[in-house]
C-alpha cells in the first residue's frame, strides 16, 4: 500500500499517521476523492509556503523521465 523511503520507518508509521489524519479531519482519507481532496490541498499550500519556482523544480525532478 505504500512505499517508504526511509527503511527505518516501521511499516505500521504511515499507516497510523493516516488513521490520525482521519481522525481529525473527520474524513475517509483512504478513499481516493478524498485523497485527491488533501494531496491537491497539501500541494496548495506548499505552491504557497515555498514559491513556484521551487515546486516546480522539486516536481520536475520527482517526475518520470522518458526514455
Amino acid at each position: 500500500m505504500f512505499a517508504v523511503a526511509d527503511p527505518r520507518v516501521h511499516r505500521n508509521t504511515p499507516l497510523h499517521r493516516l488513521t490520525k489524519i482521519e481522525e481529525l479531519s473527520g474524513r475517509r482519507v483512504r478513499e481516493p476523492p478524498t485523497a485527491m481532496a488533501l494531496y491537491l490541498a497539501c500541494l496548495a499550500d506548499a505552491l504557497q509556503a515555498t514559491g513556484r519556482r521551487q515546486l516546480v523544480t522539486d516536481s520536475a525532478r520527482l517526475a518520470p523521465t522518458r526514455r
